[in-house]
């Protein structure tokens, strides 16, 4: 596994840190869909939020709820998941590093992922990929065997209307980077 985070050009726009505390930093997401689309992501090494040991899952509760108030007052909602990696599975968006994305949503992620969802399970399961889904109502984890790359991301694209649009290498979206970078810069101040 390489490291995500010192992987990433911070004069490019699409790195631009909203927020940073000492083992976080909150970017843009490339291929956002919608405007307002954030990453959590970590400076070290981990495969999914589960592996982070407690001091940091602390930390990490702070900066992910400070990023939801600021996304909650700027769209009025948020939804967040993670695409929980373990090694050698295929269910995350395609970078194989703990990164837990921040959107506003209009809709209710968990429900499209109910009804796309065929075999998973929702007892807890180590050394098992999962998905994780929480929004302003309720949250849901989903511990699945391997499925295919950027599985979340084709249903908000299908959601959105926009389903062949869904891959972020393809379709980055800077527009919806651009307006997040102006409509959330002051918010993290």
């Amino acid at each position: 596994m390489c490291n995500f985070y010192e992987s990433l050009d911070f004069s490019k726009k699409e790195n631009h840190i909203f927020d940073e505390t000492e083992n976080f930093i909150v970017i843009p997401s490339v291929g956002a869909l919608v405007s307002g689309w954030l990453m959590v992501v970590p400076k070290k090494e981990f495969l999914s939020s589960l592996e982070y040991p407690d001091g940091i899952h602390q930390e990490y509760h702070y900066i992910l709820n400070k990023t939801l108030s600021n996304i909650y007052k700027q769209y009025g909602t948020w939804t967040v998941f993670e695409n929980g990696s373990v090694k050698h599975a295929s269910i995350g968006c395609g970078v194989n590093y703990a990164h837990t994305h921040v959107l506003p949503l209009k809709f209710d992620l968990i429900k499209v992922v109910d009804k796309n969802l065929d075999n998973y399970s929702t007892i807890f399961k180590t050394n098992k990929p999962f998905i994780y889904i929480k929004n302003m109502i309720s949250e849901k984890f989903y511990f699945v065997e391997d499925k295919e790359s950027q599985f979340i991301r084709k249903l908000i694209a299908r959601e959105l209307h926009i389903e062949k649009e869904y891959d972020y290498s393809t379709y980055p979206f800077y527009i919806n980077i651009d307006s997040t970078i102006s409509a959330l810069s002051h918010s993290f101040l």
